[in-house]
């Protein structure tokens, strides 16, 4: 062989070194941009935990606002229900106070009534008393008169 013969034997094998080399930097080059593009998914998957984290927190917020008002719209169920059981009671009480009323009124009128005639039989009674008292008189007079 001659010189030129091994230059361009050294020239291909250090082209073979070269070529080496190259797909180490392409491997390399295509690591880092792996490398790369996996950081930048990992950021957003952390943003996307984070906003679900966030979502989540909001919904059980929401969860619990929700339960707050089933437990409060139980209460006025209840209270509702107690509002109708008074206001049943408030109306048997009103129609128990007219019937107790209207006994009243009649009551009075009776007694009313039972004074009237009281003080009738006392007129009439104080009549006849008079009257007895001058039948009385006559006797006593008819007696004297006859002895």
């Amino acid at each position: 062989m001659d010189w030129k013969s091994d230059i361009i034997c050294q020239l291909k094998d250090e082209k073979q070194h070269w070529n080496v080399y190259d797909e180490i930097v392409e491997h390399y080059n295509r690591l880092l941009d792996s490398n790369t593009n996996l950081q930048m998914r990992c950021v957003k998957f952390e943003n996307d935990v984070n906003h679900l984290r966030l979502a989540n927190a909001g919904l059980e917020k929401a969860s619990e606002a929700s339960q707050a008002l089933a437990n409060v719209n139980n209460k006025l169920t209840v209270a509702n229900e107690e509002v109708i059981m008074h206001l049943r009671e408030k109306g048997e009480l009103a129609r128990e106070v007219l019937r107790l009323n209207h006994a009243l009124k009649e009551s009075n009128e009776k007694s009313t009534d039972n004074e009237i005639k009281l003080q009738q039989y006392k007129n009439e009674s104080e009549k006849l008393m008079k009257t007895v008292e001058k039948l009385e008189c006559e006797v006593k007079e008819l007696v004297e008169i006859n002895e």
